[in-house]
């Protein structure tokens, strides 16, 4: 089994390389650029967005990080070409944590997009099968842990990570302060 194992994870290595999917260096000496206008702190905005305590709760941000067509292949490796290629050119991330265990962790993405009917069809590709319609944005779309919806140019994505017997984090709580952030340019 173990052999197996070994071959199979393997193959996941090398076989990218031979079919010209090598992965993308990321360029560690350029400063990336975030959203572009979208809001003048990715840090306050982060903090804007963390949900209100309930339960024990106490929610903070454990990080920021802004990525650009240059270095999302740090984030996304993989899955970055697709999204380039369909026109995104920046993107934030930012994981919200309940310091006191008691709800899961939240990742939020923020892709800015070339046009907004880019990030809409980016919008209906992406869209969980099961997911139902919510007021958000332009369009939007909901389900127990993901949240999605456009806003102009930007796609915005809400998820959390089920953790055994741990509460979901109020994705949709989150994800109408992200709607709602003061003075951002959509």
């Amino acid at each position: 089994m173990r052999i197996f194992l070994t071959s199979v994870l393997n193959l996941f290595l090398v076989l990218p390389g031979l079919w010209g999917c090598q992965q993308k260096k990321a360029s560690s000496n350029k400063a990336p650029k975030a959203a572009p206008g979208l809001v003048a702190s990715v840090n306050a905005a982060a903090r804007g967005w963390l949900p209100k305590n309930r339960d024990g709760s106490r929610f903070v941000v454990d990080s920021v990080k802004a990525y650009d067509k240059e270095t999302v292949f740090e984030l996304l490796n993989g899955g970055a070409d697709a999204l380039i290629d369909a026109g995104m050119t920046s993107l934030i991330h930012v994981r919200i944590k309940d310091a006191a265990g008691k709800f899961t962790a939240c990742e939020i993405q923020v892709s800015d997009y070339t046009t907004a009917a880019k990030a809409k069809a980016m919008l209906a590709q992406e869209k969980p099968p099961k997911a139902q319609p919510v007021k958000l944005g332009d369009r939007g779309f909901a389900q127990r842990d993901t949240v999605m919806f456009v806003k102009g140019r930007h796609l915005v994505s809400v998820g959390v990570q089920p953790m055994g017997k741990v509460k979901y984090a109020p994705a949709a709580e989150i994800a109408r302060r992200v709607a709602n952030t003061p003075k951002a340019r959509w």
